[in-house]
């Protein structure tokens, strides 16, 4: 367990120290902050920085749900940007959790539990499809 605490430990402080106060660069940041930003005017799921009408996004709206109410807690961006990157620090530190309880979970010892989480990683438990005249 204690090294488990210390992997947690260089994980939070790494996370800390590469937060920084830059949002949008990436286009589906800027459609889940803008989402979010409408969704706490009230203005639905809808972008309404549009020039013409507003249009309806092509991404799912559970994120920008969260993020707005986050929008309502501090309105004002980008003075709220390191909360709004903050739901996706606690959701990786709920996988990162779930991980280890799965991986202590598991009868396994520690070259076979590696094995099993790259092959999950890299998609090899999906079945293949068999190419040629045999199935």
């Amino acid at each position: 367990m204690a090294g488990a605490a210390v992997v947690v430990l260089v994980v939070a402080v790494l996370y800390v120290l590469r937060l920084d106060r830059v949002a949008g660069l990436v286009v589906d940041d800027a459609w889940y902050i803008l989402l979010g930003q409408a969704l706490s005017q009230g203005h639905g799921v809808r972008l309404t920085s549009s020039a013409v009408a507003e249009i309806l996004p092509n991404v799912p709206p559970g994120f920008p749900f969260i993020l707005s109410v986050l929008f309502r807690l501090k309105p004002h961006f980008p003075e709220n940007v390191l909360l709004l990157k903050s739901v996706s620090i606690v959701a990786m530190g709920g996988v990162g959790l779930a991980s280890f309880w799965y991986a202590v979970g598991c009868d396994l010892n520690g070259d076979a539990r590696m094995r099993l989480h790259a092959r999950a990683a890299c998609g090899r438990d999906r079945p293949r499809p068999r190419v040629g005249g045999r199935s």
